[in-house]
């Protein structure tokens, strides 16, 4: 048999008999939680019987599980097709799992080695001058406040008396 899928490529498109497609998308490899996302999806597009357009989509395994898509019976050639691709979706599926995991890994790693250093907690004593300079300041904007009120005879706006 002829391999179609090229099992390195993460991102590819494959057309099918009778306007199926199918669409395989590494992004969507989600080792630890593999119903997450979809990465293998069969697309269904053109006209059914009663002459409506058709745009229908499934994941590849219920596509070929079930022979149809969204309730529209998939053609016999359809059918054949998906089957015959089977063990390459399969194929295709771990071999990206397995570079998805591969990544979750290694950026754990990356994390376990560089983490986030955490400050050190304040002394009593950078607490204490911590709080001085904060009741400085505030101190200070207060007298400016009194300053602008004898000055002016109101209350500032939009902090005026700090300019």
């Amino acid at each position: 048999m002829k391999t179609i899928i090229d099992i390195d490529d993460a991102d590819q498109t494959l057309d099918g008999p009778g306007g199926i497609r199918l669409v395989l998308d590494g992004s969507q490899c989600f080792p630890e939680d593999p119903g997450a996302g979809c990465p293998a999806i069969v697309e269904l597009e053109g006209v059914d019987e009663e002459g409506d357009d058709l745009d229908v989509s499934a994941t590849y395994c219920c596509a070929n599980n079930e022979g149809e898509i969204e309730g529209h019976e998939l053609s016999q050639r359809q059918k054949d097709w998906l089957e015959s691709i089977q063990e390459e979706v399969s194929d295709w599926l771990s071999h990206h799992n397995g570079t998805a995991r591969e990544r979750e890994a290694a950026a754990k790693a990356r994390a376990t080695a560089n983490p986030t250093p955490t400050p050190a907690p304040l002394t009593d004593a950078e607490w204490k001058a911590r709080d001085a300079a904060i009741d400085a300041k505030v101190a200070e904007e207060e007298r400016a406040l009194w300053a602008y009120v004898e000055k002016h005879g109101h209350l500032p706006r939009n902090n005026e008396h700090l300019a």
